[in-house]
């Protein structure tokens, strides 16, 4: 699978640098539906419509698929060596999809929390 650690994130991109610099990102994840069932990944290159409340929008050819919620959203940056997430994808419909976006901020809110919840597994026995 991958790893949060193949993935740069943005230091505190505004959502007004990002209207300016982004005009397409790829949503990946494991779609739900027929013919995949969440066994394999997808990744759609689709057109970034807007940044705005905290929420990155996209218009998609193909709608995001039950399944595809919590995967990334990402582009290539051609001044870093590997992609840079943007959001995390949360909600699709018809022809536009959004999702959170994400900065060091709240990938570290998210670290902390995933740390935090291991520690309880740990504690229960893994159970």
């Amino acid at each position: 699978g991958i790893t949060w650690q193949q993935y740069h994130i943005p230091e505190n991109l505004t959502n007004e640098e990002a209207k300016q610099s982004i005009k397409t990102v790829n949503v990946t994840g494991y779609p739900g539906k027929a013919p995949f069932w969440g066994r394999f990944m997808t990744s759609s290159e689709v057109k970034v419509t807007d940044f705005e409340n905290g929420r990155v929008h996209y218009d998609v050819d193909v709608p995001p698929s039950d399944g595809q919620s919590g995967g990334g959203v990402w582009y290539q940056d051609p001044n870093k060596d590997k992609p840079t997430l943007v959001a995390i994808h949360t909600h699709a419909g018809g022809v536009s999809g959004s999702g959170t976006f994400i900065n060091m901020d709240t990938f570290q809110r998210i670290s902390r929390l995933k740390r935090a919840l291991e520690t309880e597994i740990d504690r229960r026995g893994g159970n």
